[in-house]
């Protein structure tokens, strides 16, 4: 299922629950993965996998353990902070 897919379902997300169900029935999933989705849907997608004992995988395609400088010094420091909290700014 894809995230075109669940844009074309109606657009108040409490109501697209039992279509995505239903969706979700059809294909018969084994596994879920969510590449990068947090969107609309993503809550009833897990409560489906969930009530059917289906694992979930949620692929991120970013090292986030290595942040590189190139996306900038402020966002470079602020991940690569021993306690995850950004460095003070002084003027």
């Amino acid at each position: 299922m894809t995230e075109q897919e669940l844009g074309q379902l109606r657009t108040d997300t409490d109501a697209r629950s039992p279509e995505i169900a239903d969706l979700l029935d059809s294909y018969n999933p084994s596994i879920i993965i969510f590449c990068r989705y947090s969107g609309p849907g993503y809550e009833t997608i897990v409560d489906w996998a969930r009530k059917n004992d289906l694992p979930i995988v949620y692929h991120v395609d970013d090292d986030l353990l290595a942040i590189p400088p190139n996306i900038g010094q402020r966002k470079f420091e602020h991940h690569n902070a021993p306690n995850g909290s950004p460095p003070s700014v002084t003027s």
